[in-house]
């Protein structure tokens, strides 16, 4: 009997079980308070994104899909990001009325200050400064408005100045300061100095 055989030869080249490659661009790694943005190829396939940009701290996965659906993914995780200002700290300084000069002091957290004290010799305002390493900055500003230089006005009233034979009585007044006497009687001639005080000392 005869042996009749037929062949088909079948070729299968099409299998793939090979996960796409991902390649993670360099990117600056230094602290900074900006935005950091991330991108990536992959040597086959469709990527989710080919960039990602970070405006704050976290995490982010890259992932590449090919025509078999094999996937790699790629973790990219930022945590360099510093958008903090420093903290500046007033130190305590005199709130009270006062003629003398005021000295101010600061302190930062998170940063250095420009300048750590100040002095008022008069009223007004003053901004301390502070910046960190990446470049946030802080401010804040002490206003000053409790210095007073002016001496008290003193005012002697009118009182007889004509030749007498009796004490004469002497009356002052004060509109922003205190009399450590507010009048004086002369029981013979001579003088008497009236003496105002007001409360930041003048």
């Amino acid at each position: 009997a005869a042996m009749n055989v037929t062949e088909y030869p079948v070729t299968v080249d099409f299998i793939d079980r090979v996960a796409p490659v991902i390649t993670v661009k360099p990117y600056a790694s230094t602290p900074t308070n900006g935005s950091v943005t991330v991108e990536v190829t992959t040597n086959e396939g469709t990527l989710n994104a080919t960039s990602h940009t970070f405006d704050t701290n976290g995490t982010f996965t890259f992932v590449a899909t090919d025509a078999a659906l094999n996937a790699s993914s790629q973790e990219v995780t930022i945590d360099f990001i510093d958008k903090t200002p420093p903290v500046i700290t007033i130190g305590d300084y005199i709130k009270t009325p006062t003629n003398q000069p005021i000295r101010v002091t600061a302190s930062a957290t998170g940063g250095q200050l420009v300048i750590n004290a100040f002095t008022f010799r008069s009223n007004g305002w003053f901004e301390f400064e502070a910046s960190d390493e990446v470049g946030n900055k802080a401010v804040t500003r002490v206003t000053i408005t409790n210095i007073d230089t002016t001496a008290p006005d003193l005012t002697i009233q009118p009182y007889n100045t004509l030749p007498t034979n009796h004490d004469v009585t002497v009356t002052a007044t004060s509109t922003d300061g205190a009399l450590e006497v507010a009048s004086h009687t002369f029981e013979e001639n001579g003088s008497y100095t009236f003496e105002s005080y007001d409360i930041a000392g003048n």
